[in-house]
C-alpha cells in the first residue's frame, strides 16, 4: 500500500513501487496468471497523475477509499 501525508515522500514510494513490481516481473509467466496491485491511500491529496500511470503501467490500480474495487481484483 502507497500511503503517505508528504507530497515529497510520494515520489519515493512510486519509485520504490516501480522498482519492485520491475524486480517481480520475472516471476509473471503465461500459464500463471501474476498480477500486480498498487493499492493507494487517497484519503490526503500527494498523488499526482503520473504517479498512478507509472504504475498503471506495471499494475492495476486501487484506493483504498473504494475497497469493493480492491476485493473485485483480488477475487479475479
Amino acid at each position: 500500500m502507497l500511503s503517505t501525508s508528504n507530497r515529497g515522500a510520494a515520489n519515493s514510494k512510486v519509485k520504490n513501487t516501480v522498482a519492485t513490481w520491475v524486480d517481480l516481473q520475472h516471476y509473471q509467466l503465461p500459464t500463471q496468471p501474476l498480477r500486480f496491485i498498487s493499492l493507494f491511500d487517497d484519503s490526503l491529496d500527494v498523488w499526482s497523475s503520473s504517479h498512478i500511470s507509472q504504475l498503471a503501467k506495471l499494475s492495476e490500480i486501487c484506493y483504498l477509499s473504494k475497497p469493493e474495487e480492491l476485493i473485485e481484483q483480488l477475487v479475479t
